[in-house]
């Protein structure tokens, strides 16, 4: 496989000429690893996936992208977009987007095929799935985008040519033809159109399954698009080519007309990201291409619920098949939030960046930026908040190392949490760490998991080394060096808790079924509020749960009770309190011995099915 290890960016849009002195401004990746770009408004992410994909895109020589230099530099003649392509760590080739263009060295094979997947996708592309151009009367025409752009490059069903290859020509005769009676008019307007419309309806029909497909594997089953409406002849009566492709869309089971109004920005969005993702999908590649897809704050429209399934969907669909994927957005929380999930799921595969805005500050001493000078691109390697503790520390800012210690303990703290563990009875977010320490403890009880002592302790350790009065009356004394030391060691400690996962794996009401071996017992029973399974560092367990009786059975006698040895029934009185309160599943086990007088197994799950499936409490650890 090939993969992007470099990219150099000079006098190109925000990005000033690099002059001799400057520090390499290579956006250096390792090989084999994803790249993850925070950049605040105006620092340059933009202009560095602008300029991949100007890169690729110029590769092909028709049409000609031209080099968009630096509006601020212009006694400088030249720019350059450099990109380090790897086969392997150890053997690579740089390609050179150039100013002017005869000093190119990119317009080969290796770039040219890489171009045709279409893998670049920001949030203005996603406009055009459903921008209807000033029409309120119809669907979105997806002709352009779809035909003329991102199935451009497929072969055509039953057929050795490409979608540009056939559609081109057949447009550029009808649109330019200036006598209709010429026989390349009318084979273009009878003959040409027709079987293309033909093939490439059998494409887009492909195109359509792929987009169901994705959108309810990764999304929700209420959207289905139903059919594909789609017109593609030369109307005499208006003199005019006429282009259309409609999709239509159900939702919940009804027809939408107008979906591009009816649906939500989050719907219309992941509809948007099926759409380019299985068009990608389609194009054909080798096993030794560069596969590329860069998403440009794509994120925008989804809300947290649905950009988790956009990146399960870049990791099962994409990654799974050796794409190099880069992401850049401008939500620090979305970053953060990513960086993790890749971290979690492909562990030190990804290489994150944070880029800002850098300014040129006036000459009379003051410090004020300068309203004549253009703000620049800063590109720095993230780096973690103990990464930043330690750098401080080295250099002896001990009330900053300090501030990011505390932040990256918060930070811990958070991630072993669930969300609703991050709240106070307020609903308000926790700041202090003893608040989210007393939840963190609140809720391994809540879930029935013992609390790890040396959690705690290490917890406790970094609040004694970091809020030690002792060591803050000189912040510059080696005592409070060592706190800040056993404070990052402790931090460290936290760190690397395995994290608790939970599922819910049955939901409010589902019906059990409570079975002694020896059949004597029986007992049905209903689950208020869902059962959840808790996993932590491979261990499965139950969270405590609780469930109201239905009915029991003992010895064939409903709400029968043993007592001196005879079984009789309880008065309705009983049986209707009884039935009216939420027990706990050991409760209700304790409830059935004594009544029985039979032993149940610790824990009781190999006894207790899920009537609706049949399968067994203890199936579900599994």
């Amino acid at each position: 496989m090939r993969w992007i290890t470099g990219i150099t960016i000079d006098n190109y849009r925000v990005f000033p000429a690099r002059k001799s002195d400057d520090t390499d401004p290579t956006i250096k990746i390792d090989f084999g690893k994803h790249l993850l770009i925070y950049g605040e408004n105006g620092s340059g992410k933009s202009s560095v996936y602008n300029a991949l994909r100007d890169f690729f895109i110029s590769s092909d020589s028709n049409p000609q992208i031209p080099f968009r230099k630096n509006i601020f530099e212009p006694e400088v003649n030249n720019g350059q977009i450099r990109v380090k392509i790897s086969e392997s760590e150890n053997r690579s080739t740089e390609y050179i987007f150039n100013d002017p263009d005869s000093d190119s060295t990119h317009k080969v094979t290796e770039i040219r095929q890489p171009n045709k997947i279409k893998g670049f996708l920001d949030y203005k592309a996603l406009l055009n799935t459903h921008f209807n151009a000033g029409k309120v009367s119809t669907n979105p025409n997806l002709f352009t985008l779809l035909i003329e752009n991102l199935l451009s490059e497929i072969t055509l069903p039953n057929s050795s040519d490409k979608v540009k290859d056939q559609w081109n020509p057949i447009k550029s005769t009808i649109l330019n033809s200036t006598d209709y009676r010429k026989s390349d008019f009318r084979n273009a307007t009878g003959e040409g159109i027709t079987n293309f419309h033909r093939l490439s309806m059998t494409l887009l029909r492909n195109l359509l399954s792929s987009v169901n497909e994705l959108y309810r594997k990764y999304f929700e089953e209420k959207l289905d698009i139903v059919d594909i409406q789609s017109r593609m002849d030369f109307d005499k009566t208006q003199n005019k080519l006429v282009t259309e492709v409609f999709f239509k869309i159900k939702y919940a089971g009804e027809e939408v007309e107008n979906y591009q109004y009816f649906l939500n920005e989050a719907r219309l969005s992941a509809l948007a990201v099926c759409i380019y993702f299985a068009s990608i999908k389609t194009q054909p590649y080798t096993a030794t291409d560069l596969r590329v897809l860069f998403l440009d704050d794509v994120f925008i429209g989804l809300d947290t619920s649905n950009r988790i399934p956009l990146l399960e969907m870049l990791r099962d669909e994409f990654i799974s098949e050796n794409y190099q994927i880069l992401i850049s957005t401008y939500d620090r929380q979305w970053f953060e939030l990513a960086r993790s999930w890749f971290e979690s799921v492909v562990p030190s595969e990804v290489k994150s960046i944070e880029m800002f805005t850098g300014h040129e500050v006036l000459s009379d001493g003051s410090g004020n930026d300068d309203p004549l000078k253009p703000d620049y691109p800063i590109i720095l390697d993230f780096l973690t908040y103990i990464e930043r503790a330690k750098t401080y520390l080295e250099a002896r800012d001990y009330p900053a190392a300090g501030n990011y210690i505390r932040k990256s303990c918060e930070q811990a703290l958070r991630e072993l949490l669930p969300q609703n563990y991050e709240i106070d009875s307020n609903g308000e977010r926790i700041k202090e760490l003893e608040g989210l320490k007393q939840n963190l403890i609140k809720f391994y009880d809540d879930y029935g998991l013992a609390l790890p002592s040396t959690l705690l302790g290490n917890i406790e350790l970094y609040q004694r080394s970091l809020l030690n009065p002792a060591s803050h009356d000189d912040v510059k004394s080696p005592l409070y060096r060592i706190e800040l030391q056993k404070a990052i060691q402790a931090v460290e400690a936290v760190l690397v808790e395995p994290k608790i996962n939970i599922t819910r794996i049955l939901k409010h009401d589902t019906e059990l079924a409570v079975n002694h071996t020896s059949g004597d017992f029986i007992a049905e029973i209903r689950v208020v509020g869902g059962i959840f399974l808790v996993e932590q560092a491979g261990t499965k367990n139950f969270r405590p749960f609780s469930c109201r009786i239905v009915n029991w059975s003992n010895h064939n006698i409903s709400f029968g009770m043993k007592q001196n040895g005879t079984i009789t029934a309880l008065s309705t009185e009983e049986v209707a309190e009884i039935t009216s309160k939420d027990y706990s599943l050991e409760k209700i086990i304790s409830m059935a011995e004594h009544s029985s007088g039979l032993s149940f197994p610790v824990p009781p799950y190999e006894t207790i099915k899920v009537k609706e499936s049949g399968k067994k409490l203890s199936e579900l650890l599994m």
